[in-house]
């Protein structure tokens, strides 16, 4: 390979994503297709009020685009956006993301007032599925 070959290698453009989970996700279990650009959506919405919040990299190529799978799963459409913002990000079902951490929370605030306890961070990241 000559040197201008190289400059041409580069790795796929990927984007940060959040879930919320209402338990701690099993080793080799599939984390789901609903994911959001927006950690605070994670932890209000879905991770209320004792769960976890996943932090992963996924690859745009992962980013699920079919409308028919869209609209069979309940992705939010540009209605459903406007009226409930939820910054939805959908994962094509088995695709591999990277899990760069995962934040627990404090189990010491009541139950209506999520609150992040200890994140745990993975570098490298860790490899699962959606």
């Amino acid at each position: 390979m000559n040197r201008s070959e190289g400059q041409w290698i580069q790795p796929e453009l990927s984007s940060p994503v959040h879930r919320g989970l209402l338990d701690k996700p099993e080793a080799g279990a599939p984390l789901g297709m609903h994911w959001t650009s927006d950690p605070s959506i994670a932890r209000s919405i879905f991770a209320t009020p004792y769960g976890h919040v996943v932090h992963a990299e996924v690859p745009i190529s992962s980013v699920e685009t079919n409308t028919e799978v869209l609209r069979r799963w309940g992705v939010s459409d540009a209605e459903q956006e406007k009226a409930y913002p939820e910054k939805e990000v959908p994962i094509k079902s088995g695709t591999s993301i990277k899990v760069t951490g995962i934040t627990s929370p404090d189990r010491r605030v009541s139950p209506t007032n999520w609150k992040p306890g200890r994140t745990r961070r993975y570098n490298p990241a860790r490899e699962m599925k959606a």
